[in-house]
């Protein structure tokens, strides 16, 4: 069974809207963060777990919800309260997640709490920031999504520092096998214009290399580099500037002395963060 966990925060809230998307979404467990509870009490959802400096709301609001579950931490402090809460999302075990009230007028909030999209997302929980005009999340690799459950008209893809090999189809503008990269707005503002839009990145696979006593992480960026991986290879083979090559006797990989790790650990990063 899928947990779904709503977390509501002290950012932007239109109530008509929120009420009717909480509504259907149907969360199993609330979290609220600081003015958050104060945006529960007015559309009349219990949480069932509390937290927050309370430097934006009344602490007096506080004693008027009844759980047993109450956390008031320090004004200063190496987390923003949202950040708690995702983390105490993913501590009671949600699978999903979806946070209101992370949009609003303080734009280095804002931007935190896409920061916070990634973390939920580095721990395979599924995480959306939802507002009355947005719905943002994280993607990797491949993503489908339909008319049917389009969120608003416009669809916007925007690489957190580089994504490769991104092909799009069913949609108005559509790629293939580009390259995005974040200081160019080549993605934003796509619409769907088949059922469904396939959203499609570079495969990846981490390949573990024992070699004595060191061990490399090497991204493999498309199957056929896999393909070539996976046989006995007779000459170095180079990929993104990294030298690799396989030992016959032992089967380890090994990366040439005067290759850099660094010259690809940027490719890590190829995930997208959309809007829809």
């Amino acid at each position: 069974m899928v947990m779904r966990v709503l977390i509501l925060t002290g950012g932007t809230v239109e109530e008509n809207f929120a009420k009717d998307y909480i509504s259907k979404w149907n969360p199993d467990q609330v979290i609220t963060a600081d003015k958050g509870l104060l945006y529960a009490k007015r559309l009349n959802i219990k949480p069932d777990i509390i937290l927050g400096d309370f430097d934006s709301s009344n602490k007096d609001i506080m004693q008027e919800i009844s759980t047993d579950k109450k956390s008031s931490v320090p004004c200063e402090k190496d987390d923003t309260d949202t950040g708690l809460a995702i983390q105490k999302a993913i501590e009671t075990g949600a699978d999903e997640i979806l946070m209101i009230g992370g949009t609003g007028t303080r734009l280095d909030h804002v931007m935190g709490t896409f920061g916070q999209l990634f973390y939920a997302h580095s721990k395979g929980v599924k995480a959306e920031l939802v507002d009355a005009n947005n719905r943002i999340r994280v993607l990797n690799h491949e993503d489908t999504i339909s008319k049917k459950d389009q969120f608003g008209k416009y669809v916007s893809l925007i690489p957190i520092y580089e994504a490769r090999g991104v092909t799009l189809t069913g949609f108005k503008y559509p790629l293939k096998d580009h390259t995005l990269v974040f200081e160019q707005s080549l993605a934003i503002s796509n619409e769907l214009e088949a059922e469904e839009g396939i959203i499609n990145a570079y495969y990846y696979k981490s390949v573990d290399s024992v070699d004595g006593d060191f061990i490399y992480k090497i991204n493999v960026h498309t199957k056929e580099d896999e393909a070539y991986l996976s046989q006995i290879m007779r000459k170095p083979l180079t990929i993104y500037g990294m030298t690799i090559s396989m030992k016959s006797e032992t089967g380890a990989f090994s990366v040439s002395e005067d290759s850099s790790l660094s010259a690809v650990s940027s490719a890590e990063m190829q995930t997208l963060l959309m809007t829809i």
